[in-house]
């Protein structure tokens, strides 16, 4: 898959993250979750979402479920290899499972999380 920083694509931590959690427009790569970071764009309104964010210069972070996630590369290098270059976009390397783990720890109110039902 090559090299990530190959793509000009910034990492971003927990921390920086959930300080500045609405500053960001998150994405996943996976559709079929029960729970997401909160702010995580819904699949059916990723495209417009994205268009959005790139019109407010607001951050895009992607996500999968971990840094060992080929999936999340793959999708990442293919279906938005069109916003390489753009600014503000960063990936959560550590992702959803990272997240939930402090979402456990923590709570809602540091780390929130969306639950679909």
């Amino acid at each position: 898959m090559g090299n990530i920083s190959d793509k000009n694509i910034k990492k971003i931590n927990h921390k920086e993250l959930k300080k500045n959690l609405n500053d960001y427009l998150l994405i996943s790569i996976y559709t079929n979750l029960n729970d997401v970071i909160y702010g995580t764009a819904f699949f059916s309104e990723e495209d417009y979402e994205i268009e959005k964010a790139l019109s407010l210069n607001k951050g895009i972070v992607f996500y999968g479920m971990d840094k060992e996630d080929i999936h999340y590369y793959k999708h990442l290098y293919e279906a938005y290899g069109k916003y390489i270059g753009y600014e503000h976009l960063y990936f959560y390397e550590n992702g959803l499972s990272e997240w939930l783990l402090f979402h456990r720890l923590y709570g809602n109110v540091e780390y929130p999380i969306y639950r679909y039902v």
